[in-house]
């Protein structure tokens, strides 16, 4: 079934859109840009000069330890490392890459030396186990008041806040209004339509619990019981949770046609539906405002998902450098990998893929980053016992 009045991006947007699909040649001392996932070059057009936000290159290059060699890079939540942050590390560096997907942190490899998309409630989990030592990169740029000053070494490179994502084809085939406020997921006239990743083995669903606990406070259990009854699916994961949404099918197409990234596994975001399958998919589910990305069209101009006001929390993602031997420091490899995520090559790079929003700002402008997931002003900030005490929280669901 064709999808029909996604959410069309200006005018003004989509000229960006197009002048970024043209070819371009990299005049960057040497450094080496590939196209990104999106189908969007990066990160300059031939003859065009670099703006302040990317002229970084020779920098870079001073950034960037060089050698050969792994990396071991562990995902705990979201996509893998897009492939053309992946080419450009490899190509400039040295190292290779490996990569591995943990949805929780049971499920980390023996051996790792770097850990992205770790929330701050995950970063002080892994901190506190016995046999792991926290290490940031010397070289890392730290973004302003982005350090957890529980785990001050857990490197900020970017931001995926968690919200209610709407279909938005779904609502207007069925000419309904998207709900709106975290109340309106209570309302029988919205019965039956949410999924959930489970709060006790998902970083996203967490999250979720976390930002009703703090906005019902003691009214939580209450609340949670409300919606259970008016009919809330609870999934194990996010993968689940992404198969029962009702545009599941365009995140598929999406997987199907675009770069994937290099990994070591498969990590299937979404699966296509039988015709049964699909009559039982939700509207609404809770994700990562990067679902956003993964939900274009196969034009890569328009996004099925479109956040539901008021049911945002912030949340930064971090990069923990880890040893779990007797040294002291990293190893070359990891901090040159380190240093590059928050190094403006890696920021515009993260922008460009669209994996998540860059930790800088600066590095947003007329990317999928900025189009897809932009900042949601009433994004709630967890408090520090919130954020330290997930078990709490998470009981009563």
């Amino acid at each position: 079934m064709m999808r029909k009045n996604m959410r069309q991006l200006s005018c003004a947007t989509l000229i960006l859109a197009a002048c970024s699909l043209a070819a371009c040649s990299s005049a960057t001392g040497g450094l080496t840009f590939p196209a990104d996932s999106f189908g969007y070059s990066t990160p300059t057009q031939s003859g065009e000069q670099m703006p302040q936000a990317r002229n970084a290159s020779d920098d870079l290059n001073t950034l960037l330890r060089h050698g050969t060699g792994t990396v071991t890079v562990a995902y705990m939540s979201g996509q893998p490392l897009p492939e053309a942050l992946v080419k450009f590390f490899e190509e400039n560096s040295g190292f290779t890459l490996v990569q591995h997907h943990a949805d929780s942190t049971a499920d980390l490899p023996e051996h790792v030396d770097v850990i992205v998309g770790v929330d701050d409630t995950d970063a002080q989990k892994i901190s506190a186990a016995t046999n792991v030592k926290i290490f940031s990169a010397q070289s890392a740029t730290i973004a302003a008041d982005s350090t957890n000053t529980h785990v001050p070494d857990a490197l900020a490179y970017g931001r995926d806040d968690v919200c209610v994502h709407a279909d938005t084809s779904w609502y207007s085939a069925n000419r309904i209004d998207i709900p709106s406020g975290i109340d309106s997921l209570t309302d029988p006239a919205h019965s039956g339509r949410l999924v959930i990743p489970d709060p006790h083995s998902s970083a996203e669903g967490r999250s979720f619990a976390q930002l009703i606990a703090q906005m019902k406070g003691t009214d939580a259990l209450t609340w949670i019981s409300a919606l259970r009854g008016n009919g809330v699916t609870i999934a194990s994961d996010m993968p689940h949770v992404l198969s029962a949404w009702s545009a599941a099918d365009v995140i598929a197409e999406s997987s199907s046609t675009a770069n994937k990234p290099q990994s070591t596994e498969e990590h299937s975001a979404a699966a296509p539906a039988t015709s049964s399958e699909d009559a039982d998919r939700k509207p609404l589910i809770v994700a990562a405002q990067s679902v956003a990305a993964v939900s274009r069209d196969n034009t890569g101009t328009q996004t099925a998902a479109q956040v539901v006001s008021g049911t945002c929390v912030q949340r930064i993602v971090r990069a923990l450098g880890v040893v779990t031997d007797q040294r002291e420091t990293l190893s070359e490899g990891t901090e040159s990998f380190m240093a590059f995520l928050t190094s403006p090559a890696g920021q515009r790079l993260i922008a460009q893929t669209g994996w998540v929003r860059p930790i800088e700002e600066g590095h947003v402008e007329a990317t999928p980053a900025q189009w897809f997931f932009p900042i949601q002003e009433d994004a709630a900030v967890l408090s520090e016992e919130l954020l330290a005490d997930p078990v709490a929280t998470v009981k009563n669901w």
